[in-house]
Formats: C-alpha cells, sequence, structure tokens
C-alpha cells in the first residue's frame, strides 16, 4: 500500500478529498473505505484504537474498551472480547481471548 499526500490549490481551506485506488475492489481496499468512512463519522462517538495484533492491525472500538494498564514498559489493553499486551519489544500480542462474552 502505498499512502502519500498531493496539496490541491484549487481547493477550499477546508475541503479535504480521499481516494482510494487499485486494481480491482478488493478486501484491502473494502478495510481502507471502511476505516475512512468510520472515522468520517466519527462525531457519532464512536473512536477506534488501532493495535497491531500477529501482524494484523485490529481496530477496538472505544465502548468495548474495559481498561488500559501501563507496568514498566509494558501497556496492556483489556477490551470485552480479549486482553491485548503491548511492548516495545514484541508490538503486540493477544494475551487472552473472551469466550462467550464472559470474563
Amino acid at each position: 500500500m502505498n499512502i502519500r499526500f498531493e496539496p490541491n490549490p484549487q481547493l477550499a481551506p477546508d475541503t479535504v478529498n480521499v481516494t482510494v485506488e487499485a486494481a480491482k475492489l478488493n478486501a484491502e481496499a473494502l478495510q481502507v473505505l471502511q476505516l475512512l468512512e468510520e472515522n468520517q463519522n466519527a462525531s457519532s462517538g464512536l473512536t477506534r484504537l488501532p493495535l497491531l495484533v500477529d501482524d494484523k492491525t485490529i481496530m477496538v472500538a472505544s465502548q468495548d474498551l474495559i481498561a488500559m494498564e501501563v507496568y514498566q514498559n509494558e501497556l496492556t489493553v483489556y477490551t470485552q472480547q480479549a486482553t491485548y499486551r503491548l511492548s516495545p519489544y514484541n508490538c503486540v500480542k493477544r494475551k487472552s481471548q473472551v469466550i462467550s462474552g464472559t470474563m
């Protein structure tokens, strides 16, 4: 995926245009479009936290967050679905997963 910014002096100062280009509409393009749409709808109060888990980026909804804990150089993120541990050495690894929505 290539990401770049191109200034366009013909646009109004408060206007931003985003175009997603791909050879075909694939899963990655759909994910980018979904993330952009969710970001645009952020006024609804639904914000997301991106976490790198097992070499994939997952988006954790703010309403799913239970707690965040910092111990020395490690951040643990507790959600309704799982617990994630973030350290500068191994990014984020899934610590545990909640089964049937209970902790």
